[in-house]
């Protein structure tokens, strides 16, 4: 007796989720500016609430006196460094999955003038508050 076969759509749906999957992965351990080192490129949330921008970043481990925001234009940059864990002589890695080094994340605004009106990171997420201002 023979197992029955999948429908080819559920085959080709897998597939193509596998695909999109990969490309996402490839994405996010992105060389930028053709560096020999890595950065990576943290997942951003960006929603718009009470006449004001919010976006969440995630920077896992990173330490709030070592991210760097700069807001040109219509364009929001935000960078941080963040050191691998120390576990001292004799540790090796057996698994790696939390990115470490440098976090990068360029996110395009809408058109406008914008401010920054608070800041905070927490539970390894870096939360941002901008506001339009007249020009």
């Amino acid at each position: 007796m023979n197992a029955p076969q999948p429908p080819s759509w559920m085959w080709a749906e897998a597939c193509a989720l596998l695909a999109q999957a990969e490309r996402r992965q490839q994405r996010f351990m992105n060389l930028l500016g053709g560096s020999a080192r890595p950065v990576w490129e943290a997942p951003a949330n960006v929603l718009v609430a009470d006449a004001a921008m919010h976006i969440i970043v995630a920077l896992p481990g990173a330490d709030a006196d070592q991210v760097v925001i700069t807001l040109v234009g219509d364009t929001l940059q935000i960078e941080a460094r963040v050191p691998p864990p120390d576990l001292g002589p004799g540790s090796r890695l057996l698994r790696l999955e939390i990115p470490y080094g440098v976090m990068r994340r360029r996110i395009a605004l809408p058109p406008g003038n914008y401010r920054l009106t608070d800041r905070r990171l927490a539970n390894g997420c870096l939360h941002l508050r901008l506001e339009e201002v007249s020009p």
